[in-house]
């Protein structure tokens, strides 16, 4: 009986192990392998971003370290309150997603802020916010717009007021 129990394991083992010595490769040459995927593109969000509307400004200086990224957001707004403060957050594909710690007014908020990153520089999102204390977040991510009129665009850190 041990003997047929060791036998059944035996050619279970090596009957459905990997097929790193099969070398029947079934691709046709000149066509595209389905099991090899495209490389994901890095994206690098370093330096500074910004958007000029009339007489309100937001500017974007970020450092990043892998997915990482942290910095500064100042929003400059001409008939409103200005507010300046701290972000740090990830990457997730071609979104920025920060937490933005500022002060306005003398109070301190914490606002959830997205961006797409584009081959010009980066696009606010725009969607529906809850507020929750001192803080505000979307409230459904996935129906975040992107429009081309809330983009920054890349800039010369030298020229960012520090």
């Amino acid at each position: 009986m041990y003997r047929i129990v060791m036998a059944t394991f035996a050619f279970t083992l090596f009957s459905c192990g990997d097929d790193a010595g099969n070398t029947n490769n079934t691709a046709t040459p000149g066509k595209e392998n389905p099991q090899t995927t495209e490389p994901t593109k890095t994206h690098t969000v370093n330096g500074c971003y910004l958007r000029v509307v009339q007489r309100d400004s937001l500017i974007a200086s970020l450092t990043q370290d892998g997915n990482n990224v942290t910095g500064r957001l100042v929003f400059d707004n001409y008939e409103k309150d200005a507010s300046s403060g701290t972000v740090s957050g990830t990457i997730d594909g071609d979104i920025l997603k920060l937490i933005y710690r500022f002060q306005s007014e003398g109070m301190n908020s914490i606002s959830e802020q997205y961006f797409k990153i584009t081959d010009k520089g980066l696009i606010q999102g725009v969607g529906d916010v809850a507020v929750e204390g001192d803080s505000a977040y979307y409230s459904k991510p996935t129906d975040i717009k992107y429009d081309d009129k809330d983009g920054l665009t890349s800039i010369d850190c030298d020229k960012v007021k520090r």
